[in-house]
């Protein structure tokens, strides 16, 4: 039994930048077509938790600042329908009373609406996507249609609880840190300059909104699916250029933010937007790892004279993002956290840290890829299908933050680019959140050149 479970340091700091007014957590909504069977779903539901214990355990404080995961009943989570004509909303989730997944759902015309909400301490994006695939496999495998007694445990990859031990090393021996310890002394280049510069919000927001209670009508989303068309001239025009997908998008994010402020006559020479990138830090030894958080944050940092140059910001930003690749700098934030830990008082600190509401980023920008490729269940057209239910569409919205009112959620499904917009309406109304969406998108467009 390896309950109760130390946090790991990211998970720590996960867990103490959460707020009521800003939850640290993240969504996952899939549309589906077809019929839905509420007690399949549910049934489906307590197959997949079982295999992924982090997303029903909670959190306690054994002695001052010392955090253990222990282990609840899966049954504690069930998925709540809502009429159909009600939103699917949310709220906080506080890890030390109950567990850090929530689902919910709705039932409209031909379609079923599920939306997961993952406590970001407990999962990432490709944690909560190999949960959500256990699910539509356990889902699939309710239907007794064909009574050939197959066992659903026949068709679920490989999972092995113990892999949960080592989620904090990143496949990192001694030997291996050794020989990238001056690599990451640029890494702490990138420290010193997180810390001295300081970024400003898409607009100037009012102090009392960043500690306004959370709307009820919480989460706060736009979405927009490309053609296949689209996204292939997206694919080509990045090819071409000899760049990544992910720098295209970040190099149209920064002039989509630059235009929506300059129409504003937002802004000086002077001032940094930034953007913050979740990257994913899983190695091989991770392969049959469960649900769970290991990820990093990188920086990109622009001022208004970068963004003069389409071409040249996007050499920059290559460039930059090649950089933190070859030297693995994406390991230089939770590494600080692992190193900084032992130290008296280091809790102390990264509480007043994730206190403070001053901004951290300008937006959020993450790309999941290509979601739910290794599915092994029958497709439709290039779309999953479990039991009566067709996947059409998902949306993903990372956590918006204090002052960090947007946040930007990509991926790739069935050959069609999927972006979704979380936006704070106590800073961003929605008029201009439509507005920023639709720079990004237009920017997008072009760059494809359909």
């Amino acid at each position: 039994m390896i309950f109760p479970l130390p946090l790991a340091p990211f998970e720590e700091y996960m867990l103490l930048d959460d707020r009521s007014s800003h939850p640290m957590s993240f969504f996952l909504k899939l549309i589906f077509s077809g019929k839905s069977e509420p007690e399949g779903i549910d049934d489906a539901l307590q197959s997949a938790l079982r295999r992924h214990p982090l997303l029903s355990a909670t959190v306690r404080e054994t002695k001052k600042d010392r955090f253990f995961w222990f282990l609840s009943q899966p049954e504690e989570i069930v998925v709540s329908w809502v009429p159909r004509d009600e939103k699917l909303s949310a709220s906080h989730i506080d890890l030390f009373s109950e567990p850090g997944l929530r689902v919910s759902a709705r039932r409209q015309d031909r379609e079923t609406e599920l939306l997961f909400q993952f406590h970001h301490a407990c999962c990432d994006g490709i944690g909560a996507l190999r949960f959500i695939e256990d699910l539509l496999v356990a889902y699939a495998a309710t239907d007794c249609g064909d009574n050939n007694g197959r066992d659903r445990r026949s068709v679920f990859r490989p999972i092995d609880d113990r892999c949960l031990l080592g989620r904090g090393r990143f496949g990192l021996t001694a030997w291996k840190l050794l020989k990238i310890a001056h690599r990451q002394a640029r890494g702490l280049l990138g420290v010193r300059q997180f810390l001295m510069r300081r970024p400003v919000p898409l607009q100037p927001i009012e102090t009392a909104s960043v500690t306004a209670e959370l709307p009820i009508d919480f989460p706060n989303t736009i979405a927009h699916q490309f053609s296949e068309a689209e996204t292939t001239g997206l694919l080509t025009a990045a090819r071409k250029a000899e760049k990544t997908v992910n720098d295209v998008l970040a190099r149209d994010l920064f002039l989509a933010m630059s235009d929506f402020r300059s129409s504003r006559q937002l802004g000086n020479e002077n001032e940094w937007l930034r953007l913050s990138i979740p990257m994913n830090l899983r190695s091989q030894e991770d392969v049959q790892l469960s649900a769970s958080n290991v990820v990093s944050m990188v920086f990109l940092d622009r001022q208004s004279q970068d963004f003069a140059n389409a071409e040249t910001l996007l050499d920059s930003v290559n460039d930059e993002m090649q950089l933190i690749k070859t030297n693995q700098l994406g390991l230089t934030f939770p590494l600080s956290l692992q190193f900084s830990r032992p130290l008296p008082g280091a809790i102390s600190r990264l509480r007043k840290l994730c206190g403070k509401p001053s901004c951290r980023g300008t937006a959020v920008l993450s790309n999941l890829g290509r979601p739910l490729q290794e599915v092994p269940l029958a497709r439709c057209e290039g779309k999953i299908v479990s039991r009566g239910m067709l996947l059409e569409r998902m949306e993903f919205l990372p956590p918006v933050r204090p002052q960090t009112v947007v946040a930007f959620g990509v991926f790739t499904y069935v050959d069609r680019l999927h972006v979704a917009l979380q936006f704070d309406q106590r800073g961003l109304k929605k008029p201009e959140a439509n507005e920023l969406f639709r720079r990004f998108i237009n920017r997008i467009t072009e760059t494809g050149g359909t």
